[in-house]
């Protein structure tokens, strides 16, 4: 048994100051997907799963549902749940399975910086479906940054044994986000501190729509949606969700 390290601390931290918060948000949009047009199949994989509470949500409503990523302590929460799940990275991974359901979230995929691997991410994706599949991911409208990311008050979050602390910046003349992720979590009987930096990348409709494309994927919506219920200009302060065959 190795002793926790700071990305053990932050699976946790993240889990309780951000996974939770934006998955009571964007559940009703699943709802609504789900419902606007069912699926008859019922094999479902969510990529950059996290600590897997969209693989829960899918499997608690009839799918066989597993779960990827890349972070061996984040697959560690989502194996607590009783989650199934894999390791692999998203721009590079190759199943045998198809699947009726795809999803990425948390705006997994504005951590992904070159058009390369997008279209790679893309490609991956494209070799598990089938004619009837729909493949549902979300990223940050790219207004977003300059409104949101550009505060420069840091979102704070915290309770007994942990906190969280996230600083972030955008730099419009390079198109790079930065959230500067701090914080603690007492774990095992030691206290854990927390410190990195996260980049994005603002990835816009057109480019979206061109990268879809290239890796042989038709977009049929995409919707605005704002997870956190903030009182923003909704032009602004939303993300987008792409519904992909």
């Amino acid at each position: 048994m190795r002793p926790p390290d700071a990305y053990d601390a932050f699976s946790l931290v993240y889990d309780l100051g951000l996974g939770k918060l934006f998955f009571d948000g964007v559940r009703p949009l699943l709802e609504r997907l789900e419902r606007d047009d069912p699926s008859a199949g019922r094999r479902h994989l969510d990529l950059a799963c996290g600590t897997g509470l969209v693989v829960r949500h899918f499997r608690s409503r009839g799918f066989d549902s597993i779960g990827l990523d890349a972070s061996l302590p984040m697959l560690a929460r989502a194996r607590a749940r009783g989650d199934s799940v894999l390791a692999a990275d998203f721009r590079d991974f190759a199943l045998r399975a198809t699947f009726d359901r795809i999803t990425c979230l948390y705006d997994s995929l504005n951590h992904v910086m070159d058009e390369d691997d997008l279209v790679c991410v893309f490609a991956c994706v494209r070799r598990v479906m089938t004619t009837g599949s729909l493949f549902w991911f979300d990223l940050n409208h790219p207004a977003s940054y300059a409104a949101v990311w550009g505060i420069r008050e840091p979102y704070i979050a915290g309770a007994d044994g942990w906190s969280l602390s996230m600083d972030t910046r955008y730099d419009e003349a390079r198109n790079l986000a930065l959230a500067h992720v701090t914080g603690y979590c007492d774990m095992e009987g030691a206290r854990v501190a927390i410190d990195e930096t996260h980049a994005q990348r603002a990835w816009t409709e057109p480019d979206v729509r061109r990268l879809l494309t290239a890796a042989g994927l038709h977009l049929v919506d995409i919707i605005r949606f704002n997870p956190f219920g903030l009182d923003r200009d909704p032009d602004t302060a939303v993300k987008l969700m792409y519904v992909v065959r």
